[in-house]
């Protein structure tokens, strides 16, 4: 069991090695591309007969960690997809761009997606842009679903966010998955998935965005964001808050700057938005 930990913190390493040209604390990358690793995944201690999802807990920041889960035909998506609007995973502070199709930069992604069974609840849900959900993890789910409904076969699959340091945001996804009944003949991937989206840069230790060429022209400064102040409290919110619409108009103060500057202030953030 511990060489299996080590083999898997060697690899998420190696992984998360291959972002650091795009890994500043501001970072725009291109249009996002999947990175094929040629590590083979390692299920040890999974049975792979029995279908299962393990949701890792969050760690001391409040991240969401690795989902574990052995697919089959046996697990079915929910009939209604559950209200997941209040839940704020970390680096959820989420901007409208023109050129993005559902103009939202950030999706509430879900580490094991719906259709492979996975649950509407915080540790399944991580926050990625709308080309990581969409262009990227998306089609990998479709491939594995695929492989199911054709063979009936079962599909270990471990899905782990790659944070650097102490970011909100993650900075990829590692997508691991081998068939079970014909060990990976028929169905095997360890990709890299890139958190990023076109035309935004971004800040993955908060999670806050700007258009990237405002940040290329020397226009308004990534970091520096709308924040709402209670005055009464000494607490600052992000603008989208649900507490900053609580605020009372005498104790309300609406600011835009850097969060560092209003910490230096003395004013503390907000534990439930994190801003």
């Amino acid at each position: 069991m511990r060489k299996h930990w080590i083999a898997r913190a060697a690899l998420c390493l190696c992984a998360l090695a291959l972002l650091l040209p795009f890994a500043a604390a501001f970072a725009e990358f291109p249009a996002p591309r999947e990175t094929v690793l040629e590590s083979v995944p390692d299920f040890g201690g999974l049975n792979g007969r029995h279908v299962v999802i393990r949701y890792g807990e969050r760690d001391a920041l409040g991240r969401c960690t690795a989902a574990t889960a052995v697919l089959g035909p046996e697990l079915r998506q929910g009939e209604e997809r559950a209200d997941i609007a209040d839940f704020r995973p970390t680096g959820l502070h989420n901007a409208a761009y023109g050129f993005i199709r559902d103009r939202w930069v950030y999706n509430r992604c879900h580490l094991i997606g719906r259709q492979l069974g996975g649950a509407d609840e915080l540790n399944n849900l991580f926050t990625g842009t709308h080309a990581l959900n969409h262009s990227l993890m998306l089609p990998r789910e479709n491939e594995i679903a695929a492989y199911i409904r054709k063979t009936g076969n079962h599909v270990f699959y471990r899905v782990t966010p790659l944070y650097d340091g102490d970011n909100l945001l993650c900075s990829a996804v590692l997508l691991e998955a081998e068939s079970a009944e014909d060990a990976g003949a028929g169905l095997r991937f360890c990709v890299l998935l890139p958190n990023s989206e076109p035309g935004v840069a971004i800040d993955y230790a908060t999670g806050y965005t700007t258009r990237a060429d405002d940040w290329e022209s020397g226009g308004t400064a990534a970091g520096s964001h709308a924040y709402v102040v209670n005055t009464r409290t000494g607490k600052f919110h992000a603008a989208d808050c649900p507490d900053a619409g609580n605020i009372s108009r005498r104790n309300r103060r609406e600011r835009t700057g850097l969060r560092s500057d209003l910490i230096r202030e003395g004013l503390t953030p907000c534990g439930k938005c994190r801003p």
